[in-house]
């Protein structure tokens, strides 16, 4: 029982082999099939590729001729062609490569031969020229008809084709002369030898062609079904094997893909110039020295540089370090720019590199160390400009003081720094070159100029001979102030931004005034009036302050400052006008003082809710005097036009004949674009114009009257309520202009 299942299914499957195996010739039939499959496949790729290829090369040719500007023949050219031409076919093959010419007699000349031959040369090349032109020397245009004549030159190119005996059956040619060509290989023909080209077959006036490059690929077979192809397809050297095998996978394997051609480098722009490669061997000698750190002799570590094989680079960094002489200012600069870049100017640096430069700024350089100031101070005494504004809150009171060393400094930048104070503050004021010093947000309080101005009149200490001086936002009041005065007393320019002073202290009335003073800066201060002490006595014409900024001096009292300003030849107020406190009244007094003002800045006055175009007409008048420069009329449109206003507006603005910058707020708006072509017409001196909101009329009319040398600025804002139909009404009363002259 348990051996008859295993025997039944041992018949079954030998029954279903039995029915499944084929014969023999039933196996090689179905082995030939699959072989002619394979056979056709692969003719059909080899016919597919083929159709590719000749569709390839009839597209660069299409383009070819399309990039090498060739047209169609019209009716009107002068010389046509009596049969269809083929340029890149050989001249051996049919008449098909003969290029015959028709041309009329009484019109064409020889600069319309050679025109019609250069559109034929279009796309050609040989071995010696990427592109063929008449214009080349060595390419000769000649006529082959006794006598012989060269057709390409300037003195007959607007001779007709007749006089020059051009007429039916003549024969001309373009040639080549190896010996006039530069590019060309091939040796100079003999001394007696003719240089003529050889004659070709006789034909009507024709231009025979250059040698064509090699032809295009054989067109696919037609009907190939039908007919067999004899021809043995390309790439296949012997008959592919049987059924099967690797002959057939190799003949059908794609074509490797053609190599474009790379372009041929430009060496010329990956080549630095000399000076480069003078400050590029500096830089990396540098750093090859001081890579060790401070604590080593530079000159034993010197002659141990694998770099510095050169005697030249060895004497050259020799004396770069020697301390003796200075470089120039452009060099020394671009050295220490690219040792900050490259972050490697240090102590070591800073020790190797001895007063090769005199201004020194490291004033965004972030690695500026106590180390590194004392460095300086010790070895760098050439130094005349030094400022490390910017980075010193590490810097310790001791390397403040080392600054003091430095000699030869006339201006000082020590802006931010925790070290200054009232201790150290006595190292740097009595260096006796400086001229500029700031150390503004610093810890130098009134106590510090006190204890200075003690030594100065009781031990006789000599201060700095100071023209500027910086000690914005530090803890000054009036008496630090007058301090400074007695101390500094050549002062050209004060800075006192953020400040305490007041200026109403008896103690600054008793302080001889700074009679050089030019420039003071007191923004965000404390002031109520100008101090006493910083206002110039008015003995010589030429001196008195001609700049003063008071933005942002809220107590200010206006009257006060008014009366201090008479007889002072102040140019400058910036921030006085746009004073929240200023009234009309005062703007009146302030221009009946008569000062030789630069600027009038009237932006802010709108704010009066009594300002009409009348009464400020009425105030352009006053401020105009022969050195106003810089005007700002008011923002905002003014509501209140009276009849005739605008008029008037122009004519005082026209008056201004030395104002250079003119910035119409929001009033430019409210003129006819003929008004403001007129204006602008009339101030000659005019450098830059500011508008705002102007249509695209009144610009083109503004552009028009400009001066060549001035620039137009068109600002653009957006108005809403009653601005907006102010502005609209005013759009739509614009009259038309007047005719250009």
């Amino acid at each position: 029982d348990s051996i008859y299942p295993r025997i039944l299914y041992t018949v079954q499957v030998h029954t279903r082999y039995v029915l499944r195996r084929s014969s023999l010739s039933k196996q090689q039939a179905e082995a030939k099939k699959l072989a002619a499959e394979l056979r056709k496949e692969k003719q059909l790729a080899i016919e597919t590729r083929l159709r590719i290829r000749q569709e390839m090369a009839e597209e660069r040719a299409l383009k070819r001729a399309q990039k090498g500007g060739v047209h169609e023949l019209q009716p009107s050219d002068k010389l046509t062609t009596a049969a269809a031409m083929d340029t890149n076919l050989p001249v051996s093959e049919s008449d098909a490569s003969k290029i015959k010419i028709r041309f009329d007699r009484a019109t064409a000349t020889q600069g319309d031969l050679e025109n019609f031959v250069q559109d034929i040369l279009v796309g050609i090349s040989t071995g010696e020229h990427e592109q063929l032109s008449l214009s080349l020397p060595c390419i000769h245009l000649f006529t082959l008809e006794p006598p012989r004549r060269q057709l390409n030159s300037e003195s007959t190119r607007n001779t007709l084709l007749v006089d020059l005996g051009i007429v039916q059956n003549t024969r001309v040619v373009v040639s080549h002369d190896p010996a006039g060509c530069s590019a060309s290989h091939v040796s100079a023909p003999a001394v007696g030898a003719p240089s003529l080209p050889s004659p070709p077959p006789d034909l009507l006036p024709s231009l025979p062609p250059l040698p064509p490059p090699p032809p295009p690929p054989p067109p696919p077979p037609q009907h190939l079904n039908s007919e067999p192809n004899s021809r043995a397809p390309p790439r296949i050297f012997r008959p592919p094997g049987s059924s099967g095998s690797a002959a057939i996978w190799r003949a059908l394997r794609p074509l490797p893909p053609v190599a474009i051609p790379m372009e041929r480098p430009d060496y010329r722009r990956a080549i630095p110039s000399l000076c480069r490669l003078c400050l590029r061997t500096v830089i990396n000698l540098v750093k090859a020295v001081t890579e060790g750190g401070s604590r080593f002799d530079i000159h034993s570590r010197l002659d141990k540089l694998p770099e510095l094989r050169d005697p030249g680079a060895i004497a050259g960094l020799y004396y770069l370090t020697s301390g003796v002489f200075l470089l120039p200012e452009n060099l020394g600069a671009e050295i220490l720019t690219k040792l900050c870049s490259d972050l490697a100017f240090n102590v070591a640096s800073a020790n190797l590199l001895k007063n090769f430069i005199c201004n020194l700024d490291l004033k965004h350089y972030g690695l500026v160390s106590s180390e590194l100031v004392i460095t300086l101070a010790r070895n760098w005494t050439c130094l005349t400009s030094l400022d490390l504004g910017g980075h010193l809150s590490h810097i310790n009171p001791y390397a403040i003081q080392e600054i003091g060393k430095l000699k030869n400094l006339r201006v000082l930048g020590l802006d931010g720094s925790n070290s200054v104070d009232n201790n150290t503050i006595d190292a740097i004021a009595v260096l006796p070159n400086l001229e500029v010093l700031g150390i503004s947000q610093t810890n130098v309080t009134n106590d510090g100029w006190q204890q200075l101005v003690y030594r100065y009149e009781s031990e006789g200490q000599m201060v700095a001979p100071l023209r500027s001086l910086s000690v914005s936002d530090t803890y000054l009041h009036d008496v630090g102030l007058c301090a400074i005065v007695r101390l500094f007393p050549r002062l050209v320019k004060l800075d006192i931004d953020g400040t305490k002073v007041n200026g109403i202290a008896p103690v600054v009335c008793r302080v001889t005034p700074l009679a050089h003073l030019r420039c003071l800066n007191a923004n965000a201060s404390s002031l109520l009036c100008l101090p006493p002490c910083l206002l110039p006595p008015l003995t010589d014409v030429d001196k008195g302050l001609t700049r003063i900024d008071l933005r942002h001096c809220f107590d200010l009292r206006i009257e006060k400052v008014l009366s201090q300003l008479s007889g002072q030849p102040i140019a400058y107020l910036n921030g006085f006008f746009s004073h929240e406190r200023m009234s009309f009244q005062c703007l009146h007094s302030l221009a009946d003082l008569h000062l030789p003002l630069a600027e009038v800045d009237l932006t802010a006055i709108n704010r009066h809710k009594a300002l009409s175009m009348l009464s400020l007409c009425r105030l352009l008048q006053d401020f105009t005097t022969p050195h106003l420069s810089n005007l700002f009329l008011p923002r905002g449109p003014i509501t209140v036009a009276e009849e005739g206003s605008l008029d008037q507006l122009v004519e005082c603005l026209a008056s201004m004949k030395s104002v250079n910058y003119l910035d119409f707020g929001d009033q430019a708006e409210l003129l006819t674009p003929n008004q403001i072509f007129t204006l602008v017409g009339l101030m000659p001196s005019l450098g830059c114009v500011v508008a705002r909101n102007l249509t695209a009329e009144q610009e083109n009319w503004v552009q028009r009257g400009l001066p060549a040398h001035c620039r137009l600025r068109v600002q653009r804002h957006a108005v809403t309520g009653d601005e907006s139909s102010n502005s609209n009404s005013n759009n739509n009363s614009f009259l038309q202009p007047a005719a250009l002259p």
